[in-house]
């Protein structure tokens, strides 16, 4: 259980955290900070330990990011395994590839949100 500083009146341990899937994307954006010729996954092993330490220390929400996170291989299985840790799911994403059938399946794993970057170096764009 996440214990509250009765000083500070905040928690002793994060309730949200935000995890970099991927570096790969396939858009290439001249603005993004993300140097995609490294391309790098998250071993699922490890995402799993990371995100049953999380829950059991209180942890309550995941925002799960990139890069590209519907590029990652294991998104619905970290999202099944999110909603059975009582963990709620949030996806950042470009929305590159995605069509009515991932959404649905994201949805039915557990997804909590989905987020829709617009971003752009454009400024009538962004």
């Amino acid at each position: 259980m996440n214990k509250i500083d009765t000083f500070t009146g905040c928690t002793l341990f994060p309730i949200v955290i935000n995890i970099e899937l991927t570096d790969q994307c396939p858009l290439h954006c001249p603005y993004c900070y993300k140097k995609l010729e490294m391309v790098n996954k998250l071993d699922f092993s490890f995402l799993s330990k990371v995100l049953k330490e999380f829950s059991a220390k209180g942890g309550r929400y995941v925002l799960l990011s990139g890069g590209e996170p519907l590029l990652y291989p294991q998104l619905i299985d970290a999202i099944r395994l999110c909603k059975k840790l009582n963990l709620r799911t949030a996806i950042s994403t470009s929305g590159f590839g995605i069509d009515k059938n991932s959404l649905d399946n994201l949805f039915k794993g557990g997804l909590g949100s989905l987020f829709i970057s617009l971003n752009s170096h454009i400024q009538n764009v962004n």
